[in-house]
């Protein structure tokens, strides 16, 4: 069981707002008291069991000598070793790392706190299931969010040469010295282009794949049947027969379509018009390398060097993966399911990007927020193509979408490992142009050119910029309050839906 230890910590902050920096040290006398794995009510008999997660992270609460140094990274972290080599060393167990115990402080190599992410896959699945059900049982909107993958319009001119002009990029910021610096280029953002569709004829070809699973689902009256097609429908756009970010990047949404029975000229505008405005905002910012809060090569030593050991030589995209969700495989806490959300091995994109060294990877760091690739850019796209499908027509954009639909485009990302839920969240938000859900943090307001880097939502602890610890925790509470959120809607959409709570 856990045990808190009796000694009161006192904290006493300097912050240094000019630098980012808040630093804290103790006046305790004794050393600084974590939550501990132990059997035994009293103190005495806990000192031992005490070092399983006083060893994952080191002191919370800084000394005097270390409050002239900026904090970087997660110090803690860069003290212990690589996970399983922490376990072997202090006799770790699975299920103590594991645990969803709310004082389970212990973090992947990543640097996210183990159950935070399980309880976001546990989240996203609930979501899956319910959408499956609904699917299943005849309702149509995976259906639709498939049919606008489905008929998404050509950005090819010529067979193998895309349409280009200035309208389809946004102007490259950069983030220097805490300064959002724009920098005279641009980044193109609508038809940029991709080696898995590189032709018309490709694209074809891709297109036709999930326009049978629509005609599968439309023509299978019968529920038993329909349960395969609206699981193919739930995974396909991570399944590399179906090649879906080469669709997505040589493709406008369905309303674009001029030839197009469903075209829908006013559609199709605000549909782009929301994808440049959000992917323009400070948080997709460059970063030295990196890009919203992921590292640049070489920038995260610690994570790269874990990161090798469990890829031992393979490419990131060479690793399948059967298990769902955010939480990183290595650690073996992976949600259990009762249903295989996917129906072969897949890419998991958590092999992929390390956290960066910069304001927007501390806000996610210092808010205890899973950061998996940063600000989610693909969830806009998704978002986007939905409200705009061949469904939509006459649809006003911002209203086309059913939470139901937007859940079940979260679901998709955050199950296949691309996205956490706080990334995720900031483009939902930015769709309805109101705070569905509030997480710790975004770029600011919805209107406006002026959006500024990062709006802090966490009024009490200031957590984007507030490094101290408490019990191990940097501090989540607005974090959480987010997922609880979250989680209550899903239980409104679904009261008498499957449940995984």
């Amino acid at each position: 069981m856990f045990h808190r230890s009796p000694c009161h910590i006192m904290k006493s902050l300097l912050m240094l707002a000019a630098v980012w920096t808040f630093v804290s040290f103790s006046a305790c006398a004794g050393a600084p008291q974590y939550e501990s794995v132990c059997g035994a009510a009293d103190e005495t008999d806990c000192k031992d069991d005490s070092a399983l997660f006083q060893s994952a992270l080191r002191p919370a609460i800084r000394l005097e000598e270390n409050m002239r140094s900026p904090v970087e990274w997660d110090p803690d972290l860069l003290e212990r070793p690589c996970l399983l080599e922490w376990m072997k060393e202090t006799q770790t167990s699975t299920e103590q790392v594991c645990s969803d115990d709310p004082r389970n402080n212990i973090k992947s190599d990543k640097g996210n706190y183990i159950q935070f992410t399980r309880r976001e896959d546990r989240l996203m699945y609930n979501v899956w299931q319910n959408a499956l059900q609904d699917c299943i049982i005849g309702e149509s909107y995976v259906r639709d969010i498939v049919a606008s993958f489905a008929e998404r319009t050509s950005c090819f001119k010529t067979e193998t040469e895309l349409l280009d002009d200035e309208s389809m990029y946004v102007p490259a910021k950069e983030l220097v010295d805490g300064r959002i610096v724009v920098n005279g280029e641009s980044s193109k953002v609508l038809c940029k282009g991709s080696s898995k569709t590189a032709s018309q004829t490709q694209l074809h070809v891709q297109l036709d794949l999930f326009r049978n699973l629509v005609s599968q689902w439309d023509h299978n009256g019968d529920t038993k049947n329909r349960t395969s097609v609206c699981k193919d429908m739930l995974s396909a756009h991570v399944l590399s027969e179906y090649a879906f970010i080469g669709v997505l990047w040589s493709t406008r949404p369905a309303a674009c379509n001029t030839t197009a029975a469903f075209y829908d000229q006013s559609l199709c505008k605000a549909s782009e018009k929301y994808l440049l405005d959000f992917l323009s905002r400070d948080l997709f910012a460059q970063t030295g390398g990196g890009f919203k809060g992921r590292a640049a090569k070489g920038e995260n030593e610690r994570a790269e060097r874990c990161k090798e050991k469990v890829l031992k030589g393979r490419k990131w995209y060479e690793v399948l993966s059967m298990d769902i969700g955010i939480t990183e495989e290595n650690t073996k806490c992976s949600v259990a399911t009762e249903a295989s959300v996917f129906p072969e091995p897949v890419v998991k994109g958590t092999n992929h990007y390390d956290q960066a060294n910069n304001i927007i990877a501390d806000a996610y760091r210092q808010c205890g927020a899973p950061l998996v690739a940063g600000i989610s850019g693909t969830m806009p796209q998704y978002l986007a193509s939905a409200a705009a499908g061949p469904t939509k027509q006459g649809y006003q954009f911002s209203k086309a979408l059913s939470e139901k639909e937007v859940l079940t485009l979260m679901s998709m990302l955050e199950l296949a490992g691309f996205h956490a839920m706080t990334g995720l969240t900031m483009g939902v938000n930015f769709y309805y142009k109101k705070m569905v859900v509030t997480p710790p943090f975004d770029s600011g307001a919805f209107e406006g050119p002026h959006d500024g880097i990062i709006r802090c939502h966490d009024h009490e602890t200031h957590c984007c910029t507030n490094s101290t610890k408490v019990g191990g925790f940097y501090n989540h509470q607005v974090y959480l309050e987010m997922i609880q959120a979250w989680e209550q809607k899903v239980q409104e959409l679904w009261p008498a839906g499957v449940s995984s709570f």
